[in-house]
């Protein structure tokens, strides 16, 4: 991912195998470790759109606000109250944290949607995501939706 090495260091972590029993054992291995930059102990979460661009995002934002200032089409027709689907993005990678409770409703009335499938308005972002964005207003011809509010 673009500008993600410069927060990576060179170090990881790792356990080594341990014995758990006859013909049982556990290798656990932890990716790089981060270090924040000199002087802050804040990191900076890295959004990944599949086939577009990564980008740096404040903890805490609205996944829908972050892709759509990035200069990314996404559609949120609702204006980002759970209630269209629009904005539904499909989790590549990362930890988008759990569902709320209203998007577990919204999403259950549409019956079969894979379980990586979420809505960018109910995601804050607090670590890393790579992330495809599903419905583009370009794509059909109509506006986005009035921007969500944050």
């Amino acid at each position: 991912m673009p500008g993600t090495p410069s927060r990576l260091s060179s170090q990881s972590s790792s356990i080594s195998e341990t014995d758990h029993g006859p013909g049982r054992s556990v290798k656990l291995t932890a990716g790089p470790l981060f270090d924040a930059p000199q002087g802050s102990s804040k990191i900076m979460p890295t959004v990944t759109v599949d086939g577009e661009k990564s980008f740096e995002v404040e903890p805490g934002k609205k996944l829908v606000l972050a892709i759509e200032d990035a200069g990314i089409d996404i559609m949120h027709r609702c204006g980002g109250n759970a209630r269209c689907t629009t904005c539904r993005v499909e989790i590549l990678g990362g930890d988008p944290g759990p569902q709320t409770e209203i998007e577990q409703a919204r999403l259950a009335r549409e019956g079969d949607i894979a379980p990586n499938i979420r809505l960018s308005c109910q995601i804050r972002v607090h670590s890393d995501l790579w992330v495809a964005v599903i419905n583009r207003a370009g794509a059909r011809g109509i506006p986005a939706g009035p921007r969500p509010a944050d």
